[in-house]
């Protein structure tokens, strides 16, 4: 399962997942369902579906990565006790695994208000946990999943610590797909401050993309901060580091296209004097005039 999957598990309870050519046994398909049952959740009828075109190679890797995954969702505080802890090596008896899979398929259909009906019947009671309600796991769509990222990109308040996290696994995992959904416009500047930050350090094309964003003075105090893994609300100071010369000549760079610069270098007087020691504006005072003017 991708990093993004695990993502969109936590936070949609859905995961992507491409049919493939084979043929999972019943009793392999169900193992995997009796076992993920201790976690607290269960499959939907479509993910079962897709997941039975699974080779039992293919059903492993992905049981595996699905259990690492629900495992953090749920806290790693949880002892998980699988009913089949040898899988794929132990598995359930054919009996027990008809009956099991036509008790799931009843279970999700009951919970999600549709008739599944088996294609069998069967007898005996259906052999399903009835002390807790089981968490449905659905077969997702990755243009649901990519929204997940397009709505943090354009949120228009403050991002949650998860909310960064999520972001930071996405720009170094996939940054030119995080490139291309940037926005036209960021509606808070803290958050552009934060992802201009990510893709700087993930993207080699960042600089050209990121210049149309910034527009004032702040916007570039904000981003020397993330850079510096500061607080980009700026409520406290921050302890710049040491930039590179192309970071200080990028910095340079967007604060020489922005207007009103002294006035809006007064409102953070005194970050714009540390930050000063740091980028050396006097240094590039004929190639940025506009910033060497307004420092001095």
């Amino acid at each position: 399962m991708s990093i993004l999957n695990s993502i969109y598990l936590r936070r949609k309870n859905k995961i992507v997942l491409n049919s493939s050519n084979s043929d999972l046994k019943a009793v392999e398909l169900a193992t995997i369902l009796k076992n993920i049952e201790s976690l607290g959740y269960t499959f939907s009828p479509k993910l079962i579906e897709c997941l039975a075109t699974f080779s039992l190679p293919e059903a492993s890797l992905f049981y595996s990565q699905l259990v690492t995954n629900l495992k953090q969702a749920i806290g790693a505080n949880v002892e998980y006790s699988p009913m089949y802890p040898n899988f794929p090596t132990q598995v359930m008896e054919m009996a027990d695994a008809e009956l099991y899979l036509n008790a799931i398929v009843h279970y999700v259909g009951t919970v999600l208000g549709v008739r599944i009906l088996p294609q069998y019947t069967k007898q005996n009671r259906p052999v399903l946990a009835d002390s807790f309600k089981l968490k449905i796991i659905d077969l997702g769509t990755e243009a649901e999943l990519l929204e997940i990222f397009r709505n943090l990109l354009t949120a228009n308040t403050s991002l949650a610590d998860s909310d960064k996290d999520d972001l930071t696994k996405f720009v170094s995992s996939f940054p030119d797909l995080a490139a291309e959904m940037l926005p036209e416009k960021f509606g808070y500047k803290e958050n552009l401050a934060f992802v201009a930050g990510l893709l700087l350090r993930h993207h080699q094309e960042a600089k050209r993309l990121l210049f149309p964003y910034f527009k004032t003075a702040t916007d570039v105090l904000r981003l020397a901060t993330a850079l510096s893994d500061g607080d980009v609300s700026l409520s406290a100071n921050t302890m710049f580091r040491n930039f590179s010369r192309p970071e200080r000549r990028l910095l340079l760079g967007l604060l020489e296209q922005c207007d009103s610069l002294v006035e809006d270098m007064l409102r953070y007087q005194k970050r714009w004097l540390r930050l000063g020691e740091r980028i050396h504006p006097f240094e590039y005072k004929k190639r940025y005039p506009k910033c060497y003017q307004a420092f001095d």
